[in-house]
């Protein structure tokens, strides 16, 4: 009798759709900041 050990394969990679759904927060995040930080910008040389 022949016992076959099951390997378990375990991965532990991303998938596209992970890394396409944290591209677009970083995306989100980074526009957000952006307008903020030219806002700030437009109002430090106004007040100057």
């Amino acid at each position: 009798m022949f016992y076959y050990k099951r390997v378990k394969v375990d991965n532990k990679a991303f998938t596209l759709v992970e890394l396409l759904i944290v591209i677009a927060i970083i995306g989100i995040l980074a526009s957000f900041s952006l307008a903020s930080y030219l806002k700030y910008r437009e109002k430090s040389i106004l007040n100057c």
